[in-house]
């Protein structure tokens, strides 16, 4: 067996704001990274497919929330997914930020827009075509919370904790 890991945050701008209102969960933005202690995470943001060290995520103090997710998957299913993104790292410059398919997805819309994708639908995505995850609805209908809600119910011995941060209220989970 192999380890992934889904990180769980929130930002502090009108943008996660909306988002966490809408989908009544405190976290806006999802990452997935591969193994057990997690050195690199991707994800989708603004500046388009994003590869970030641990060292930047632990430095960034205007995070309000955070949260771990650590499963263990047969080693296929962790092939599959590196192999799907290495597919996306070897493509980044082609790949952008979807801000209308976040909009979409707040509608329930479903989409597909060519080399453009928000955080949650690349998670989702990459959880499918790994064979990680079977999902209910289309990937680019998932808000970042809906998804971890749905990883969550189809892992429930995962690893799950949260870190405090300074300022912020504690959730129990």
């Amino acid at each position: 067996m192999k380890t992934i890991t889904i990180l769980l945050t929130r930002y502090p701008d009108l943008l996660s704001g909306l988002v966490s209102m809408i989908s009544r969960s405190e976290y806006s933005h999802i990452s997935i990274s591969l193994g057990n202690n997690p050195e690199t995470f991707f994800s989708f943001n603004f500046k388009g497919l994003a590869i970030e060290k641990s060292g930047i995520i632990e430095s960034r103090k205007h995070w309000s929330r955070r949260l771990y997710i650590r499963v263990q998957v047969t080693e296929e299913m962790y092939r599959n997914l590196y192999k799907e993104l290495m597919v996306f790292t070897g493509m980044q410059k082609y790949y952008k930020y979807s801000f209308a398919g976040v909009i979409l997805c707040i509608l329930h819309i479903p989409h597909k827009f060519h080399n453009r994708y928000f955080c949650s639908q690349f998670v989702a995505e990459l959880l499918v075509k790994a064979g990680i995850l079977n999902l209910k609805k289309q990937a680019s209908l998932y808000l970042p919370g809906e998804l971890a809600g749905e990883f969550m119910s189809c892992f429930p011995c995962g690893e799950f904790f949260q870190e405090k941060l300074p300022g912020c209220v504690p959730i129990f989970i």
